[in-house]
């Protein structure tokens, strides 16, 4: 093995000079995803945008037609959900 010619050493420093900075970017993007989304709200899903009221209130009535759910049940949830609606957009 010889000593290395100038072409070799520049694509050796580069070539690690790039591993470098891609190593650095991709720890500072993880970081940065963890400020943005902490790691218990991801588990909990607390940023997850809930259901438009009219596809819940359908769920809701295919869950009573299906017999899932009692008369009482059904009526309850849905005054509970239409309560929660008319609280949400005040």
């Amino acid at each position: 093995m010889g000593t290395w010619s100038p072409l070799e050493m520049f694509c050796l420093l580069s070539g690690l000079v790039v591993w470098a900075v891609v190593g650095v970017v991709s720890v500072r993007l993880v970081l940065a995803h963890r400020r943005v989304w902490p790691p218990e709200t991801v588990e909990h899903e607390e940023g997850a945008p809930a259901l438009p009221t009219h596809a819940r209130l359908a769920a809701l009535d295919a869950l009573r037609s299906h017999g899932r759910i009692g008369a009482d049940e059904h009526a309850a949830r849905r005054r509970a959900l239409l309560l929660e609606a008319s609280g949400r957009s005040r």
